[in-house]
């Protein structure tokens, strides 16, 4: 178990040396609306506490009760509609950021994203805010 958590850590720290987006931080009281966001989300949706873990290492399932759980976060935190596209309100987090418009761009761009369920299209446009953002959040 321990290699194992010495190998995980080994490969987080190379990410971060691999990804030099800057980072923004969740101001504590948004963090703790999306922790208890995750937690109803789990239960409505029926994923497990790992979907929940790996959310928050910025990890993002492509499985059905992964994606579901991502759509449910995003309604239930208020930065994602019914269609399944990231709302503006999502640049709020970014106000501090000199990239902001940037960013801006990114999410107008991603939000163009369709796919055949409201779920699936949360989860490509999430994915490609993700990859294409030039500012990172962290949770």
């Amino acid at each position: 178990m321990f290699y194992i958590l010495v190998l995980l850590s080994t490969i987080m720290v190379a990410y971060a040396e691999i990804d030099k987006r800057p980072v923004v931080h969740l101001p504590p009281i948004v963090l703790n609306v999306v922790k208890e966001a995750a937690s109803d989300c789990i239960k409505e949706t029926g994923a497990n506490q790992e979907v929940a873990d790996n959310f928050f290492k910025l990890i993002f399932g492509s499985d059905l009760p992964s994606k579901k759980f991502l759509y449910c976060l995003c309604r239930k935190t208020n930065y994602g509609d019914e269609d399944g596209h990231l709302n503006d309100g999502l640049l709020t987090l970014f106000a501090g950021s000199d990239r902001k418009d940037d960013v801006q761009k990114v999410l107008e761009n991603c939000n163009k994203s369709k796919d055949k369920t409201n779920v699936n299209t949360m989860y490509q446009t999430v994915m490609c805010f993700y990859k294409n953002t030039p500012v990172l959040l962290a949770l």
